[in-house]
């Protein structure tokens, strides 16, 4: 069946996998999946019922470059391992097992820095958390894994950004879904007595918002992705507010095109004494950041085990990897069988290679930095209330 629903509002939040929707096995990582992350939707449908839409199926990622050289395979269980461990460390659970990272897989991409006429590899790795993204990226930058260098890409991205741009959704357009299913209402049960049971999930799978209907799909089912044109509008995420927008003044009597307003004169505005004192005290931390960036550069530099960036391969013509821009859709197949790792690939997934001191010395440094920022914005509010 078809579901649309506008996208006004878009958080998420991790949840146990509901084996209707979820991947429940990772096969990369040999491993029950624990918490996936799901996102929420807020919005209305075209009828005008307010509507929560979960989304399932879709994991945060980043990309880092891989240099050709030895079997990727085997490093990217070492990365994925090494990944795992540090995490665990910076959050003070040096002993933990807990596992960060979902999969990982080898794709081809054009660099984002400099001119390249050829694609390169990279590895694309998949994480269970969208909050362990930032984190991750800052030990791979810091040397601490692999006592390499590593230029993570697309780390920047907020979760929620990067699962719009992947779908090809935009703030208040429609996410236009070929199936979903629906969260029964405990509390009006009459409510979906017109609906097929095949459209309505078990019981057990409670219903997290007030709003008048709660509804459940994968992303496998967005079908936005494939209405991309290469005839694209400047910003085409306003186009159904501009469609709106022509439909109402032609049932108002008036003409659908509308003549843009010129802009009025600004006059000068002298600056104000706290712009000044905020400009003068960005210039400072400006100076302060840059220091700490040259030191911990040559820090890291001066360090013997750690080798420089690497810089990903060449994507030979012959290649079959996949594209970076692919999307995969998390889909667990139903028939496939567990994932068997023999020994020796058991023994290369538990090894791990991380430079413990850098990451709590990495870790001391955030935490100061979070203190200094605290102190001063305590120190700015008391000089405004002198």
């Amino acid at each position: 069946m078809m579901f649309s629903v506008r996208l006004v509002l878009a958080d998420h939040y991790m949840s146990p996998p509901i084996h209707e929707l979820d991947v429940s096995y990772s096969e990369f990582r040999g491993t029950e999946v624990e918490q996936v992350p799901v996102i929420r939707i807020f919005g209305s449908t075209v009828t005008g019922k307010k509507t929560c839409l979960h989304v399932h199926g879709v994991f945060p990622y980043m990309y880092i470059p891989f240099e050709g050289s030895g079997a990727h395979d085997r490093l990217m269980y070492q990365i994925a391992s090494s990944l795992d461990k540090a995490l665990n460390i910076s959050l003070g659970k040096a002993n933990a097992t807990v596992q960060h990272v979902f999969k990982m897989t080898l794709v081809s991409g054009l660099p984002f820095y400099g001119f390249h006429t050829k694609e390169h590899q990279y590895f694309k790795i998949y994480f269970y958390n969208p909050l362990m993204v930032k984190k991750a990226a800052e030990l791979l930058q810091s040397g601490a894994i692999l006592n390499k260098i590593y230029q993570p890409h697309e780390a920047h991205l907020p979760y929620i950004l990067q699962f719009m741009i992947d779908y090809n959704l935009y703030g208040m357009n429609h996410v236009n879904l070929k199936n979903v299913k629906f969260r029964r209402d405990p509390e009006n049960p009459g409510s979906f007595e017109c609906l097929s049971e095949e459209i309505l999930l078990p019981e057990r799978v409670s219903r997290l918002s007030t709003c008048e209907t709660e509804a459940d799909a994968m992303a496998a089912d967005i079908i936005n992705r494939t209405a991309v044109s290469d005839q694209l509008a400047l910003n085409p995420g306003l186009a159904a507010i501009w469609e709106d927008e022509k439909q109402r003044r032609r049932e108002g009597g008036r003409t659908s095109q509308i003549t843009p307003q010129s802009s009025r004169e600004r006059p000068f505005a002298a600056s104000t004494d706290s712009a000044l004192f905020f400009k003068q005290k960005l210039h400072e931390k400006l100076l302060l950041l840059n220091s700490q960036l040259s030191n911990n550069s040559s820090t890291l530099l001066d360090t013997p085990e750690v080798t420089k960036t690497p810089y990903p391969a060449e994507t030979s013509e012959d290649s079959e990897l996949l594209e970076a821009s692919f999307v995969d859709l998390h889909i667990q197949s139903s028939g496939s069988s567990p994932f068997i790792r023999s020994g020796q690939m058991e023994q290369d997934d538990n090894a791990s290679f991380v430079d413990e001191d850098l990451v709590l010395s990495l870790l001391s440094s955030q935490r100061r930095a979070t203190h200094n920022s605290v102190w001063s914005k305590y120190c700015y509010i008391q000089v405004l209330f002198i």
